[in-house]
């Protein structure tokens, strides 16, 4: 029974060096929002209010023919998925939030630039009109641009890491991010479509043979117990 149990605490004793000292793989994986779409509002009131699994709009109008037109999307993502949930907060990397233009764009020639900001919040797992103009900037991106030249503009991504990993150590449920013009100068007419945001997530993990160690460690563990 002594050579069992000196055997298994042998066997721990090396599970657990090699764990610590075992090379760490990097690993990409995207994050899929859970609810949202496009919010609206013209002359102060909502007239868009549209959940979406793909497009969303990004854009504003100040003209006599337009009115004042807001247009922002908005997204939330569950802070509780699975491959969220698997990983410590230490192993994660980075976040970024994909910003990825559908080609859809309307404009007045004659419109002036207009620049956009993304801005995160506290989700609650629903998308309704008290998503709109909440959060914080935490990046902008560029609707309009009328000198560039060709259209369109390239696609960018927004570094989210410190926000998500506030709300992720926070016990938080769900994030939320909002896309919206910063400000819509008079005689802007602008709207440009956008694919749904993703999460780009980078982590870092022990490669697949430290897993085999550690269940072979478990196992020496549950041996010791059994024969002690």
């Amino acid at each position: 029974m002594k050579t069992n149990t000196f055997h298994a605490f042998t066997l721990c004793l090396a599970t657990s060096a090699a764990i610590s000292n075992a090379a760490l793989v990097q690993i990409e994986f995207d994050l899929l929002h859970s609810v949202g779409g496009s919010i609206s509002k013209v002359d102060g009131d909502f007239n868009i209010f549209e959940p979406s699994l793909g497009d969303y709009l990004v854009g504003g109008a100040d003209t006599t023919f337009t009115g004042q037109r807001d247009i922002q999307g908005s997204y939330e993502f569950d802070l509780r998925d699975p491959s969220i949930m698997v990983l410590g907060a230490d192993q994660i990397v980075s976040v970024f939030l994909t910003i990825e233009r559908s080609g859809f764009l309307t404009t007045l020639t004659s419109s002036p630039d207009l620049n956009a900001e993304v801005a995160g919040y506290i989700g609650d797992g629903v998308f309704d009109t008290g998503d709109f103009r909440v959060g914080r900037q935490l990046g902008t991106f560029t609707i309009y641009n009328s000198q560039r030249t060709p259209w369109p503009h390239p696609d960018s991504k927004i570094d989210v890491t410190s926000f998500f990993m506030s709300l992720l150590d926070g016990g938080f449920d769900y994030i939320g991010f909002n896309m919206r013009p910063i400000s819509i100068p008079a005689g802007a007419s602008v709207n440009n479509g956008f694919l749904a945001p993703r999460l780009e997530i980078t982590a870092l993990i022990p490669e697949p043979s430290t897993a085999g160690l550690a269940a072979l460690g478990v196992l020496a563990l549950a041996l010791r117990r059994r024969r002690g």
